[in-house]
């Protein structure tokens, strides 16, 4: 990787760990927010490696714990925020095959039924009378 493609996976990567590393902080983000400045800043990696033909290569520990934080941060969402947060979330789902994958593997429907259909787990699950 180039020392660009470094830097926004870097910058990637504080936002992935800053609530696991200090889960009581809040870094000025709701937890909405906080999702959204991941999936932001992980398309912009992945748009500027598309541009550069770069290969993309997102590590499997980071996949996993950038699921494991947006599926944190999304049980502290306010209701009347959820759907910007499940917006969010079902973009990195399109972006990312990695998150999506790790995403199948958590119980999303104690979190919310929208995202658990959005990831197409209801009907596999029948947690939630098949939406």
């Amino acid at each position: 990787m180039s020392a660009e493609s470094d830097l926004l996976m870097q910058q990637f990567r504080q936002a992935v760990y800053e609530r696991l590393t200090e889960p009581g902080a809040t870094f000025g983000l709701s937890p909405e927010g906080a999702i959204e400045q991941r999936s932001i800043l992980f398309s912009n990696w992945q748009s500027w490696l598309r541009a550069k033909d770069e290969a993309e290569h997102l590590a499997p520990d980071l996949a996993r714990h950038w699921a494991v934080a947006d599926v944190t941060a999304f049980r502290d969402v306010r209701a009347d925020r959820r759907a910007v947060a499940e917006n969010d979330i079902y973009k990195n789902i399109s972006a990312s095959p990695a998150y999506g994958q790790i995403l199948s593997s958590i119980p999303l429907c104690q979190t919310t039924c929208r995202v658990c259909f959005l990831n197409k787990l209801c009907p596999d699950l029948g947690c939630c009378g098949g939406i």
